[in-house]
């Protein structure tokens, strides 16, 4: 038989675990470990684009705009290079990529067409081509 102060522990231990299954649920899983690149162009002359932002779209924390560079591989967030080309870490999950540029339309594309996927990639090439306001 089962006694009182016994169910009062089985039953915080229960509300424990099942805290830290919810809790960890809503955490991403671990570092980053996809690679997104691609390039930044103008629709309309096929030009790159300098210093456009392409990041996660509401999805992981946001990119830390001050001190990422052209060039960089920075989590969740890249700036363009001289010839259009980014390049960041992010998870290899269901979400959108967005890519910014003064003057231009922000344009957005999902990581992934569908929200299950198999055969995840360690990398992904997302192309932009931004069309001017």
């Amino acid at each position: 038989m089962i006694t009182w102060n016994r169910r009062v522990f089985i039953l915080i231990g229960a509300v424990t675990i099942a805290g830290l299954v919810a809790v960890n649920s809503c955490e991403p899983p671990g570092p980053p470990e996809q690679v997104i690149k691609g390039a930044v162009t103008d629709a309309s002359t096929g030009q790159p684009i300098s210093g456009a932002r392409v990041s996660d779209d509401g999805y992981g924390p946001a990119p830390s705009w001050d001190v990422i560079r052209a060039g960089d591989c920075a989590p969740w967030g890249a700036v363009t290079g001289s010839l259009g080309k980014y390049r960041y870490l992010t998870w290899p999950e269901h979400h959108s990529v967005k890519a910014a540029a003064a003057n231009y339309k922000t344009q957005r594309k999902s990581l992934y067409k569908g929200h299950f996927v198999l055969n995840k990639k360690t990398e992904e090439i997302i192309d932009f081509a931004l069309e001017r306001e």
